[in-house]
């Protein structure tokens, strides 16, 4: 889980190449000589230079080429969430979770050789649709997630989940789940407004830092669910939450992508500004959430026990019990009804036979 973490954040920098990538592009087709500034230079209005239609032109080309990438990964990787989430059962955990691990592998592969030699922009979306064939980070959470399910007691189950995204502290504060979700989306909203309006670069390390407690709606989500499911129903609904989620991150991240392509002109934080509204609205669900669950107990007491059969010894007959008669264990405080067999039965057994009455005669539970 670690290195695969170190991994994303390696491609989270791939953003930083093709950025680099078209505003050498612009400079090397244009008569703009380039020049290297600051993050501060870059983003204070007041200091325009020569470069700066390069570094607009730049951004905008970024952005479009995102936007086709995620449209290319967007359908393989719906179609395979739903079928490995069908599936996972007969494949095995493990299997399924190598998936999306030889995806990645084959997607950096590409993204080398698109580097080193200087493959045209169609193999960027080549490398996308192989990435979501192989289920992408949805299905490689969603494993994990049962994973930790499966080998956690219920009241362990967050605190497994926090470990898992490194913020154990609101646990041990005495949070439950939808309270923690709550102050995610507050880290959020801070988050966005803060790089919105950042004009030094210590304010953009400053975001940096907050953004790592933002993330915690998509987990504890699993966590919770886990708690209010049968066993029998926990797969299933994972794999129907993991799917949904995996069309509105598919089309979301296509669409904004391109919102950001086309006001970067007029307002280059006017999506930050709008994520940070969008915000807004789960934190108050999690907040009623909260209100509704905090009486709740954390597990169940009231459990159903299934009904046992009575075994009597072979010698013993059965025959005209009176149904009025009750078998009272001290040790339990309900009474639990069984009914013998109602077709007649023979067994022959050294020389002697044994025969249970055709009428349905009630028993009680020992």
């Amino acid at each position: 889980m670690s290195i695969q973490t170190l991994s994303s954040c390696l491609v989270g920098t791939l953003g930083q190449y093709i950025y680099q990538y078209y505003f050498h592009s612009y400079v090397t087709n244009s008569t703009i000589t380039p020049t290297f500034h600051t993050i501060q230079q870059q983003l204070c209005p007041n200091n325009v230079n020569s470069s700066s239609d390069a570094q607009q032109w730049a951004q905008q080309q970024s952005s479009n080429l995102f936007f086709w990438q995620n449209l290319a990964s967007s359908l393989p990787v719906i179609i395979m969430t739903y079928l490995l989430g069908i599936y996972t059962s007969k494949l095995g955990k493990k299997i399924v979770l190598i998936l999306p691990i030889l995806g990645t592998v084959i997607q950096l592969s590409i993204w080398l050789a698109i580097i080193y030699f200087n493959l045209k922009e169609y193999w960027w979306l080549i490398a996308a649709f192989i990435q979501g064939l192989s289920g992408s980070g949805g299905v490689f959470g969603f494993i994990i997630t049962l994973i930790i399910t499966d080998t956690t007691l219920e009241n362990d189950r967050s605190a497994s989940v926090l470990r898992v995204v490194g913020m154990k502290l609101l646990q041990y504060m005495g949070s439950n789940d939808p309270l923690i979700c709550a102050i995610s989306h507050i880290f959020l909203i801070i988050s966005a407004l803060w790089t919105s309006f950042a004009k030094h670069s210590w304010e953009l390390y400053v975001g940096i830092l907050i953004s790592p407690f933002t993330s915690y709606q998509a987990s504890l989500t699993y966590s919770m669910l886990s708690k209010w499911l049968e066993p029998h129903e926990t797969a299933n609904t994972f794999a129907l939450v993991t799917e949904i989620s995996t069309i509105i991150s598919a089309f979301g991240t296509s669409f904004f992508n391109f919102v950001y392509s086309k006001t970067i002109p007029y307002s280059r934080n006017f999506t930050m500004l709008l994520a940070g509204g969008l915000a807004i609205i789960p934190l108050i669900l999690n907040i009623c959430l909260y209100i509704i669950t905090r009486n709740l107990p954390d597990t169940q007491t009231d459990i159903a026990t299934e009904t046992t059969p009575l075994l009597l010894p072979d010698h013993m007959l059965v025959r005209g019990i009176d149904p009025t008669f009750n078998i009272i264990s001290a040790s339990s405080s309900l009474t639990n009804s069984l009914r013998t067999p109602t077709l007649r039965s023979r067994s022959n057994s050294a020389g002697s036979a044994l025969e249970y009455s055709t009428e349905t005669e009630p028993l009680l539970k020992v």
